[in-house]
Parts: C-alpha cells; structure tokens; sequence
C-alpha cells in the first residue's frame, strides 16, 4: 500500500500524476500537541508553552502560525480557547540544508542560544519549523536544556498509525504479518538534505518498529531525481 496511490509505482520523475494524499499536515501535528498539552496541564502551575523556532524560512513560519489559528478554531469558542505560543523568527541563523551536504557551517549554536532565548521568555518545551534542521535542532535543545518536540518523530509516528488504519479498513495493502506480504510504502517529498541524512526514513523505521513490530514493515519512497523536488521547494 502506498498512501501516493497505485502500491506499483516507484517515485521515478516521470510519474508526476501520482495522486497525493493530503490527509498528513506536519505542522498540525504541533498544533494539537501544544493543544492537548495545554489542556492536560490547565491546572497546573507549570502550564505548557510552545516556544518555536521559525524563520527556516519566513514563509513557512507563517503558515505555521495560520496553522496553529486554524486548528484552535476546530474547538474553540473564544480568544482564549487557543493555545498559547512563543514564536522566535530567526532568518540570521546558518541555512540547514547547506550545513547538512557540507556546503556551510552548522547552525547548532545559533539554534542553542535561540532555544536559551525561548526558555528565559517563558516556553516549557522547544520546536523547530524546519524539516532539515532537524539535524541540528535535537542537539541544540539538548545543549539549552530545553524540552524538544521532534517533528520528525511526531509525523512518522503519525505515518505509520495512519499507514495501519489505512490496512485495516482495507484500503489497500495485505494484512501485517501476511505470509510474503509486501512492506507498507510511503512517499517522501523533501529536500535534498533531509533525504541525504535519511531524517524521515530512520524516524519512520523506529515508528513502524515501535507501532508494527518490524522497522521494515513500512518502505520509504523517494524521487529518482531530488533536483526536481529541491526546485520546487526553493522556487
């Protein structure tokens, strides 16, 4: 089964009518972690803060936050209903992507001292809204000291639980544990950097192992050709 469509297909260039699913949102995954985190502690005297790391690019930190807005509007009845959030943009930092295939220096102290930031401003966790920086974030929160919500680990875990359900209705797919069934498979769309550091592919290998029993359980897909998507992000 392969949530792109037909379970047949690679993810070669020339297969551009491939159908995409849009039923994964990354950033919603924060946006109902910090809701339900928020929740859970609302009695608390430590109540949770999001303090999140944008401008990797501006652009996607902007959604993000449309993001954050769209999803509180799912249950909420007023302003205050919303989960509370510190945002830090912080274009200055060295690019991800160029430090992840050794074309710059790395941004982990930059991301550290941001974290450090957030922390002295009130945010009892950290995330990053960036993908690639991903491989330098982790670290970075670990040398602040700060509680990290992992992205990757979030959406992977996310994956795959759907990836299950999607079997179990039958939507595609033999049963797991099927004599000589084939791996679930899932597309990847990102950049270069991300997929050179096999950020998704390990993150989804421990979910499926986790979730499924077997980190091969589920296949990761990716182009043939990662100029083509790395146009299309950058463009």
């Amino acid at each position: 089964m392969d949530i792109l469509g037909d379970p047949r297909r690679s993810l070669g260039t020339s297969q551009t009518e491939a159908p995409l699913r849009t039923d994964v949102t990354l950033p919603v995954t924060y946006c109902t972690l910090s809701m339900e985190a928020s929740n859970a502690n609302s009695s608390s005297d430590a109540p949770v803060l999001v303090g999140v790391l944008g401008g990797l690019g501006p652009a996607a930190s902007a959604l993000f936050a449309q993001l954050v807005v769209d999803e509180g509007e799912k249950g909420a009845t007023k302003d205050s209903d919303h989960p509370p959030m510190l945002m830090y943009n912080n274009p200055q930092l060295p690019n991800s992507r160029a430090a992840a295939i050794g074309e710059g220096p790395s941004p982990r102290e930059g991301m550290a001292e941001t974290f450090r930031r957030l922390l002295r401003a009130g945010a009892s966790h950290v995330c990053v809204v960036c993908n690639t920086a991903h491989a330098f974030a982790r670290d970075a929160a670990k040398d602040a000291g700060a509680e990290f919500l992992d992205m990757l680990n979030l959406t992977a875990d996310h994956v795959v639980h759907r990836l299950r359900e999607m079997q179990q209705n039958g939507e595609g797919g033999a049963a797991n544990g099927d004599a000589g069934a084939a791996p679930l498979r899932v597309g990847l769309l990102s950049t270069d950097g991300t997929i050179k550091l096999n950020l998704y592919q390990d993150a989804i290998k421990e979910a499926a192992k986790k979730q499924l029993g077997d980190e091969a359980a589920v296949e990761v897909l990716v182009p043939d050709d990662l100029s083509v998507t790395q146009g299309c992000i950058l463009r």
